[in-house]
């Protein structure tokens, strides 16, 4: 576990159009709760960019970034620079289907804040390097573990 005074404050970026996405305080809550069990870099705070997007911009950017010619609900985008003017660390780019993330709500059978968050904490720990392709399990884990000292945040989240 991390220690707690470390956070992650993000920018949220939602595409016109999109509904049902949780307000800013909302995320920033969700963003703290979730840093306490994360190993987060640096010392204090790391920034996340997190687009809420469609299916055809995410199909087209794991197309063009995975050779996936296909929609996905989640992609990562790491980076891991020092912002010059506040000596953060800038962890990358989540960005998120909606589209895809209102299908799979509906899919599992909870609600799409709920999906959403699992989301962006599956993008957020491969921006931390987890790879649940290559890792046996330790991603998934890191995720049950979270998830379960969250019920606030993942009553419906398997």
């Amino acid at each position: 576990m991390s220690e707690s005074q470390k956070t992650i404050v993000s920018e949220i970026i939602s595409r016109e159009g999109l509904t049902g996405l949780p307000d800013s305080d909302s995320w920033t809550a969700f963003l703290q709760d979730i840093s306490v069990g994360l190993e987060l870099p640096g010392s204090e705070k790391c920034c996340v960019e997190i687009l809420f997007t469609d299916n055809e911009e995410i199909h087209k950017l794991n197309r063009d970034y995975r050779n996936k010619d296909q929609v996905t609900d989640v992609l990562s985008f790491t980076d891991g620079d020092i912002l010059p003017e506040t000596d953060e660390i800038f962890l990358g780019s989540v960005v998120i289907s909606v589209e895809r993330a209102e299908e799979q709500a509906v899919e599992i059978g909870h609600t799409l804040e709920e999906e959403l968050k699992f989301l962006v904490l599956h993008g957020l720990l491969h921006l931390l390097g987890y790879d649940h392709e290559a890792d046996n399990g330790e991603m998934a884990a890191v995720q049950r573990e979270i998830k379960e000292a969250l019920p606030v945040h993942f009553q419906g989240v398997e």
